[in-house]
């Protein structure tokens, strides 16, 4: 396979080079000939053993990330040896990397794990109430606050505005906010 890909890498075939091939080409024929040819190409490189994990693992460890140096691996240090990559490959690890990213999230998220970190409370009130102590160990206790946040209008100002909007004779009417937010709660707005 050695021999093959480096006749194929010299003779312009390698699959870099179709993607970048695909990228300048307008003529939507080229493009699904190249499409064919990557296609090919990779398909030629699965049948000798290459694969996707073989193909990231050679590229990190041309980066100097090996398997024995990724327990201590951080964003930071994994996305500036990404920086050290060729072009082609750079797109390609950081594509994977925001899927991968973007998964892990939605998955934190269906499962209730997902920390949204500090986040800003706002409406028109907003009560805490006193803490409730629990002893955990010992000496150490958790603090249990319970936040109740009001996001829309009163009833009382709702109907005013109402009331006022009709005598200027505006179409209005109610719709509920349908959007996910941090809180399960609806909201009623004056159109």
């Amino acid at each position: 396979i050695a021999e093959n890909r480096t006749a194929a890498i010299a003779g312009g075939q390698s699959i870099a080079d179709y993607l970048e091939s695909l990228k300048t080409d307008t003529d939507t024929d080229n493009k699904t000939k190249i499409m064919d040819r990557i296609k090919t190409e990779v398909d030629a490189a699965k049948k000798s053993g290459l694969c996707f994990n073989f193909i990231f693992q050679s590229w990190l460890y041309n980066v100097g990330l090996e398997k024995k140096n990724i327990k201590g691996l951080t964003v930071l240090r994994f996305l500036n040896r990404v920086l050290g990559m060729p072009l082609i490959a750079q797109q390609v690890m950081l594509e994977y990397f925001t899927k991968v990213l973007n998964s892990e999230i939605s998955n934190a998220k269906r499962a209730g794990r997902y920390d949204y970190g500090i986040t800003t409370l706002g409406g028109e009130k907003i009560r805490v109430s006193k803490p409730e102590s629990v002893v955990i160990a010992g000496d150490v206790s958790c603090h249990c606050y319970e936040v109740n946040q009001d996001r829309g209008t009163s009833i009382q100002e709702a109907i005013n505005d109402f009331n006022e909007a009709e005598k200027d004779s505006i179409e209005t009417g109610w719709y509920f906010d349908t959007r996910r937010k941090l809180y399960p709660c609806g909201k009623n707005f004056l159109i």
